[in-house]
């Protein structure tokens, strides 16, 4: 995509209202409706120095269709420069070639605060070209539910950061990073998102899972199911436990480092699913999650936990409950056909169903 088309199509994207197709809903027919593959829509979080984590990636059964590597482990705390990690496998090749894996990797940009304000685009250049990865998610950053100037600056920030991204690779891959502290600012998100021509999304939910109140957790959830009527493929990053998976039975996948941090913690799931807890593991210890930047010692943890680990939590997945839902396609279609709303690729922000006015 050219930089003029980039430009164009920007303008009015999260200070505005963005622009819609010359498409009249009266003339408009809904696709099929978006349904939940029934395929293995599990996808690990692979963590380059744990010899665990690869494995998974090394197991012959393994049949996901990528895994996601943490983008943390090659730059230093502040974001601002590449570890030695880096210069390592960037000359053996990229990551598959220096490691001997063949799953394609998707380089995430999800990382801790202090190292999104540091990460620039031209940095990410970096990541790109010595990892060699085949799809980049789009930049992340820090937004927080209580402080909405706060998150407008920031959204203001990834909109430049990802225009020059995309524009300097036009040969990746992307996949939309969503964020923002509010439901209108999710949707502005998104929308930005969509005239960039991203077709698949990522929403991190791991932080309102592991360290969110009762008031996040919702806030969470109206976010996910904004976000699920706008775009045609939506994974949640940072999910594994059953409970929560069926907390958020609509998406169309999930992200998850559970399959090690289950076994490091003390639950073990035997060759049948099973859970037990673990008698080597010390209550003292301390408590693995997934913002832990640098992987402490995992000795105790064996290849089969992580791949048996992995495999129920796939199962648990495939099993939740409502196994499709309606999409913002069908319901549109449903609608009165007295509006002259026009509709965009994947929705308008400013039709009814999305809170907005007219276009």
């Amino acid at each position: 995509m050219n930089e003029l088309l980039i430009h164009n199509k920007m303008d009015t994207a999260i200070s505005g209202i963005p622009p819609c197709f010359d498409q009249s809903l009266s003339d408009w027919k809904p696709e099929t409706c978006w349904t939940i593959s029934s395929s293995n829509t599990v996808e690990p979080i692979i963590v380059a120095t744990n010899e665990k984590s690869l494995s998974l990636l090394r197991n012959p059964n393994f049949r996901c269709a990528r895994a996601f590597l943490r983008a943390s482990e090659f730059i230093s705390s502040d974001g601002e420069s590449l570890t030695p990690l880096f210069y390592r496998i960037s000359a053996k090749g990229g990551f598959n070639a220096a490691n001997d894996i063949e799953t394609p990797i998707v380089l995430s940009l999800i990382m801790d605060d202090a190292r999104c304000s540091g990460l620039s685009a031209r940095m990410v250049s970096k990541l790109i070209k010595g990892l060699k990865p085949a799809y980049c998610t789009t930049m992340d950053e820090a937004t927080y539910l209580r402080d909405n100037g706060w998150s407008i600056y920031k959204l203001k920030q990834i909109r430049t950061q990802n225009r020059q991204l995309i524009k300097d690779h036009p040969e990746m891959k992307f996949i939309g990073i969503i964020k923002g502290s509010t439901v209108a600012q999710i949707r502005e998100h998104v929308s930005e998102l969509l005239t960039l021509g991203i077709e698949q999304f990522v929403f991190h939910i791991g932080d309102y899972i592991s360290h969110g109140d009762e008031y996040e957790l919702k806030c969470a959830k109206d976010f996910v199911l904004t976000i699920r009527k706008l775009v045609p493929s939506l994974y949640l990053y940072g999910i594994g436990a059953r409970k929560m998976i069926q907390a958020f039975p609509y998406v169309d996948g999930i992200i998850t480092l559970n399959h090690i941090i289950e076994p490091y913690n003390g639950t073990i799931t035997d060759a049948q699913g099973r859970i037990t807890r673990a008698n080597r593991y010390s209550p003292t210890q301390k408590t693995l999650d997934y913002y832990i930047s640098n992987f402490p010692s995992i000795d105790h943890v064996r290849d089969e936990d992580v791949w048996n680990t992995f495999q129920r939590i796939t199962r648990d997945f495939s099993n939740r409950k409502n196994g499709g839902y309606e999409s913002l396609a069908c319901m549109i279609n449903a609608m009165p056909r007295k509006s002259q709303i026009t509709l965009s690729s994947v929705t308008c922000m400013t039709c009814p169903l999305c809170g907005r006015g007219v276009c």
